[in-house]
């Protein structure tokens, strides 16, 4: 059994600022973190915790010491991180690290028994997302090395509509090497996004696609177009990806607190 938690967009402001002076970020982390950590043992333990991206909203290096310090229930887990479209790549590297052969801040590691891929879509001073064919095709490798153990492919930007206009301008763009990439390799399972703050769910490549929603708010729901753009303090959410050794399943956690459980 391999349980991998996926957090994103948690956009974490120097000095706990508010994010557009109403969204308490690091308060949402704060929580966030610890309503997994108290989950841990029902959900049969965290074997590692992946980061979707918009770790930061301004990349500030201040802002990723406090996630790192809001993180701390979840310590003894492994955590990963890609860049979002908010991040600074040199200050995200300094705090989490990356592949030193690149420029991109690209991520494979094994845990458990499925492989975590991830690819930095980031495009300095720009909101929308690329994926150069050389990523691809290292993404491509990095899943054919393993071919026994499913891979779970994390993007910021997802590569599809999500039928929010203003968000759809911003998604990935021109993935058409990715997706060669992914339908050509058996062991990917699953493509596993942020950037949109809502749980999303699609078909992509012949593969399930999912967007993770947010700790802290949601990107509001409103399908018409030329609608505004908005954000609603929706409750916090992650996602939980868990692997049995047969099949990939997914489920929505809640964050903030709820009444329960009760029997019935």
């Amino acid at each position: 059994m391999t349980t991998i938690i996926q957090l994103s967009d948690t956009h974490l402001l120097a000095g706990g600022a508010p994010y557009y002076d109403r969204v308490d970020t690091l308060a949402a982390l704060r929580r966030a973190a610890a309503r997994l950590a108290e989950m841990a043992p029902r959900l049969g333990g965290i074997d590692a915790v992946f980061v979707s991206g918009d770790v930061a909203d301004l990349g500030e290096p201040e802002a990723y010491a406090l996630f790192h310090d809001a993180m701390a229930p979840l310590a003894a887990a492994p955590l990963f991180a890609i860049p979002g479209n908010h991040d600074a790549r040199g200050p995200f590297r300094a705090a989490f690290g990356g592949r030193d052969d690149a420029e991109t801040l690209d991520v494979c590691a094994d845990v458990g028994a499925v492989r975590l891929i991830g690819l930095d879509t980031s495009v300095p001073g720009a909101s929308h997302g690329a994926v150069s064919a050389g990523q691809a095709a290292w993404a491509a490798a990095r899943a054919a090395e393993a071919p026994d153990r499913p891979a779970l492919l994390f993007l910021h930007h997802p590569p599809f509509d999500v039928g929010i206009g203003f968000m759809d301008a911003q998604r990935l763009r021109d993935p058409a090497a990715l997706e060669t990439a992914v339908a050509a390799s058996p062991s990917i399972r699953l493509i596993a996004c942020g950037h949109v703050h809502r749980a999303t769910t699609t078909c992509w490549a012949g593969l399930t696609a999912m967007i993770a929603p947010a700790p802290a708010h949601a990107v509001h729901l409103d399908l018409r177009a030329g609608a505004s753009a908005c954000f609603d303090l929706e409750p916090g959410a992650a996602l939980l990806h868990r692997w049995d050794g047969r099949r990939l399943t997914s489920q929505t956690l809640h964050l903030d607190p709820w009444p329960g459980p009760h029997p019935f």
